[in-house]
């Protein structure tokens, strides 16, 4: 017989939506800005020997460079992270902290590009 340690409950509710890992967000995002015409993207590879902060994305748009922090919804970057972007901002690339492709574009559109 099955005893009550070997019974599950079923909750009844709204379903949980999957969690889509920080890796796939990444290829998402890249995949886009490298559909965008006059773009080179890819994720900055993470090795043991890597600069520490370093933004999960780089490339170049139409003769600009841009730095792409990419997070799980809630989360923050590290203030190493925060540094890396502000002495990038500083020198005129283009920055920022975004969790998908619809927060990507307006990084963008916020530095006068529309993508």
């Amino acid at each position: 017989m099955w005893g009550k340690s070997r019974l599950r409950q079923i909750k009844v509710g709204k379903a949980v939506p999957a969690r889509v890992l920080e890796k796939t967000r990444q290829k998402n995002i890249v995949r886009y800005l490298k559909a965008v015409p006059g773009c080179k993207a890819e994720v900055r590879t993470q090795t043991g020997y890597g600069t520490k902060g370093g933004a999960d994305i780089l490339g170049c748009i139409n003769g600009r460079h841009f730095e792409l922090e990419v997070k799980q919804p809630g989360n923050k970057p590290t203030p190493l992270q925060v540094r890396w972007l502000q002495e990038w901002a500083e020198c005129g690339a283009i920055t920022g902290c975004v969790e998908n492709v619809d927060m990507t574009r307006q990084v963008f559109r916020d530095h006068g590009l529309e993508i």
